[in-house]
């Protein structure tokens, strides 16, 4: 009954005389280290737990001077087990004296595979390293606070504070840093904390510097433990950038509906402009073409008015004036004298350049 219920036991167990020679394992010590049934007894302690002996003579001495099922004192010891194919892994070791009814003694090893813990550890350390760094190098403020006092910080941190070194800040109240229109609602959020509330959503505050200067930001915080005690961590993002964005872009659209106006005041001017210099425009070209088009009987009126005697009969005269000694007779057929002198030879040769036929070259008389 005994030896069943040893054997349904989840742990390893060895039970291992002063000599260090297992005396009996159960089923879970030999599937731990790759046995066959009844094959780990008679064995030496040291084929499953290299340099586990010492430890064993140790208990089983304190078992023999001791009062009967006197504990190990201390912790669990952290070794190397070994399996049969000879690959090692890590176990916890707890070792205990004890005393048999006819008063032989043995010390009880039990065992635990640790590798899964072990893992689990280092993917922990592992992944708070990733975290510490990615907190140290976050552009936001990071501040762990204990009863309102500062215990840790980023770098970020610091310059948002404009300290010099974490130094400055560190177990310092971070209310002193409020700035004192907000130092109410600071307490208010504080209290929610207090409260059980395990996290705040971002708020926009002010705070002061270590000069005093003011600084815009947004806050949030969350609940946590620090080295074994309630704390709450910070979050600070500086606004001075986004503020100074958002500025820019209230500008940027004053600027551009400006623009608007102006294009839109400048194509009403341009219309309104537009129409009446199109009639001007219009009533110029007509002006123009009508012009032009009275330009042809112009010069022919020009080429009459150039030409005497002007005969109805027969048109031109072929002399600009009367043989010497003979005497002009009037001429019923003659409408108009001609203004030019008579030296400018005959009229055929004085025609208007602007309907295309030769003058001559007489300077026009006066008064024309």
């Amino acid at each position: 009954m005994k030896r069943a219920l040893f054997d349904a036991l989840p742990q390893a167990f060895c039970c291992v005389s002063r000599s260090g020679y297992i005396l009996l394992a159960n089923a879970a010590a030999e599937a731990l280290f790759g046995y066959a049934p009844a094959q780990l007894g008679g064995r030496s302690i040291d084929d499953v737990l290299p340099g586990s002996l010492r430890d064993v003579r140790r208990a089983y001495r304190q078992g023999s001077n001791g009062p009967p099922q006197q504990p190990h004192p201390g912790q669990p010891l952290a070794a190397l087990a070994r399996h049969r194919d000879g690959a090692e892994f890590p176990v916890a070791v707890s070792l205990r004296p004890h005393r048999t009814e006819d008063g032989h003694h043995f010390v009880a090893v039990g065992i635990s595979d640790v590798s899964e813990l072990e893992d689990t550890r280092a993917r922990l350390s592992e992944s708070e390293e990733r975290n510490r760094w990615i907190v140290e190098h976050s552009p936001d403020a990071y501040f762990v606070l204990i009863n309102n006092r500062i215990q840790s910080l980023n770098r970020a941190a610091v310059l948002l504070l404009g300290a010099e070194a974490p130094e400055e800040l560190i177990g310092r109240e971070l209310m002193e840093f409020s700035h004192p229109d907000y130092r109410e609602a600071s307490q208010r959020r504080r209290a929610q904390v207090a409260g059980g509330t395990r996290t705040l959503p971002f708020e926009e505050r002010k705070f002061l510097r270590v000069d005093g200067s003011p600084i815009e930001v947004e806050v949030a915080g969350i609940a946590s433990v620090f080295q074994g005690k309630r704390a709450t961590v910070l979050v600070m993002r500086d606004l001075t950038e986004r503020k100074r964005a958002q500025e820019l872009q209230v500008r940027a659209r004053a600027a551009e509906e400006s623009d608007r106006l102006k294009t839109a005041l400048l194509s009403t001017v341009s219309h309104e402009l537009r129409t009446p210099l199109t009639a001007v425009r219009g009533y110029a070209s007509t002006l123009v073409e009508y012009f032009e088009h009275l330009e042809p009987r112009r010069s022919r009126s020009t080429h009459r008015a150039s030409t005497w005697p002007l005969s109805t009969s027969r048109g031109l005269s072929q002399t600009c004036s009367p043989s010497p000694g003979s005497k002009a007779a009037p001429s019923t057929s003659t409408r108009w004298m001609s203004p030019w002198p008579a030296s400018c030879g005959p009229p055929s040769a004085r025609i208007s350049s602007r309907s295309g036929v030769k003058t001559c070259g007489c300077p026009p008389p006066q008064g024309t």
